[in-house]
């Protein structure tokens, strides 16, 4: 009776044991969603572009219309909105090796009133229409560690290979019926590859180890020819 009481306790001593080892070992997992961030992530980032500069295409649309008696108003590029997808490899607790596929649409429209051929007088509503594509090739560095449940501000710069897909389309007018004119010449597209830079900013917040939110600026240098009525005019991208 004695050694099957002496067994007992020992199987139930050894339960409470198993038992015990995998508690521990189930909080042990949850606490892993907390420990250090991976060396590689993939980030999406949406939000709005503003500040690319086609004033230069603009000026010489309203001068060459004012030689051809009439008058050419554009409005400035709109806030557009823009989309990121990047991926990161840390070489160092701080130091991230980054790169980012970027795209945003870019807008601007213009109103006003030329004669062609010193005898047709038109009316014209131009948009200028821009898709840029561009990819980053640099590095970000944390002011601090990154870790979960802290907020990490940073800095990043490096290259930007940069695709500009430029459109200028032209809806022309009879001034006197206000009836469309087939003007095709003034309907113009331009693609081109262009090398650039940029520069950015900003806060993440890591929620775990796996998920951060955050917020960026950013700065894009780079900039495109644009070839219309026997010129050649740079559209200059640089946005925050």
């Amino acid at each position: 009776m004695i050694k099957k009481l002496v067994l007992l306790n020992i199987v139930s001593a050894l339960l409470l044991a198993v038992v015990g080892s995998a508690s521990a070992q189930m909080l042990f997992r949850n606490k892993k969603m907390y420990g250090p961030v991976p060396g590689m992530s993939i980030n999406i980032n949406i939000g709005f572009i503003d500040g690319p500069d086609a004033s230069h295409l603009a000026e010489h649309l309203d001068y060459w219309a004012q030689q051809q008696n009439g008058s050419e108003m554009f409005n400035e590029i709109s806030t557009s909105p823009y989309m990121q997808v990047g991926y990161e490899y840390r070489i160092a607790p701080r130091f991230f090796l980054t790169t980012k596929l970027n795209f945003s649409y870019l807008k601007a429209k213009s109103a006003g009133n030329y004669v062609k051929n010193t005898t047709i007088d038109l009316l014209i509503n131009r948009k200028l229409e821009i898709y840029l594509l561009s990819l980053d090739f640099g590095f970000k560095h944390y002011f601090s560690k990154p870790m979960p449940r802290t907020v990490c501000p940073y800095f990043g710069v490096g290259l930007s290979p940069v695709l500009p897909m430029v459109r200028l389309n032209n809806d022309s007018y009879l001034a006197a019926t206000r009836e469309p004119y087939d003007n095709p010449e003034e309907t113009i597209s331009k693609n081109s590859l262009v090398v650039g830079a940029h520069a950015e900013f900003g806060l993440n917040y890591f929620i775990t180890n796996r998920f951060s939110a955050g917020i960026e600026g950013r700065f894009q240098m780079c900039q495109s020819d644009f070839e219309i009525h026997d010129g050649n005019f740079d559209i200059k991208y640089a946005a925050f």
